[in-house]
């Protein structure tokens, strides 16, 4: 089955260590469109404030594009809500 054919969601680990390594746009080429959280917004505009990270401007461009959509809990069903919860949150 292509990527395209498929939903993908991201968290702030993968969209972060694109961005800063500056191979963004082959994300962007690999998969039609992704999704993300609010909350994992709000940790990429917590790190544009250290001008350590200025690369990550391109997540917040790429949600102005339309090309990472964002999804906030409030809009998830409670199955989604469900799923969430059981996923692990470290590898440890």
């Amino acid at each position: 089955m292509p990527l395209s054919d498929k939903k993908w969601a991201a968290d702030n680990s993968v969209l972060s260590r694109f961005a800063r390594s500056g191979h963004w746009e082959f994300l962007e080429r690999l998969l039609p469109s992704v999704w993300t959280t609010g909350f994992i917004i709000a940790e990429v505009k917590e790190g544009l404030k250290n001008p350590k990270y200025a690369s990550l401007k391109v997540v917040l461009e790429a949600v102005q594009k339309g090309w990472l959509k964002v999804i906030e809990n409030k809009d998830l069903t409670e199955e989604e809500r469900a799923t969430i919860a059981k996923v692990p949150t470290s590898l440890g």
